[in-house]
């Protein structure tokens, strides 16, 4: 509630289902649905593109919900967030529907603690972004790789929390990446 807010505050339940209802609203003030996702199947039946990443055998999914955020109102899309073994988030990945083309640009902080590079993954435009090795260098940084799938124009985004996709060891962070390539139910 905003500063000096004497009014009632509504409370939202947590993980409200599609049917009771649409919440949110977009930039421009207008209702969107905001839908959540309790298990993997609910996710599959909700989500446009949905993607089963390959993740560690003991690894869970958490839940999902529809993606609200954006600069000139909001992007269709879901984040969904996995659980590591051991209980705790471990990497959040994020499908943006229909951009079209990615904006990928190498970039770097000034202070080196973080570099984004280009390159193509299977044919598909893809940036990784991590923290290199050397003075600067953060092993607490979350590692982050997008990958435009061309076919369907959705960009998927895998963004580390667990330790083994943190700092400046990209290839555990790559290899999901790679797999939301291979659309659901595909070998």
């Amino acid at each position: 509630a905003p500063m000096g807010w004497d009014g009632e505050i509504e409370r939202a339940t947590p993980h409200p289902k599609p049917a009771a209802g649409p919440s949110g609203a977009s930039a421009s003030g207008q209702r969107r649905a905001l839908y959540f996702a309790d298990n993997i199947e609910e996710a599959r039946d909700l989500f446009p593109y949905w993607r089963d990443p390959v993740l560690p055998a003991d690894w869970s999914f958490s839940g999902a919900v529809q993606d609200l955020t954006g600069v000139n109102g909001p992007p269709d899309g879901y984040c969904a967030v996995y659980d590591d073994g051991e209980g705790h988030y471990g990497v959040e990945i994020c499908a943006w529907y229909k951009l079209f083309r990615p904006h990928y640009e190498p970039v770097w902080r000034r202070d080196g603690s973080e570099v984004y590079e280009l390159f193509m993954m299977d044919d598909a435009p893809a940036f990784v972004a991590y923290s290199p090795r050397g003075a600067a260098h953060d092993d607490a940084l979350s590692i982050r790789v997008s990958v435009f799938d061309i076919e369907s124009g959705v960009e998927y985004s895998v963004r580390g929390h667990d330790p083994i996709l943190l700092g400046a060891d990209t290839a555990a962070a790559i290899a999901i990446a790679r797999s939301l390539l291979t659309p659901a139910g595909a070998p």
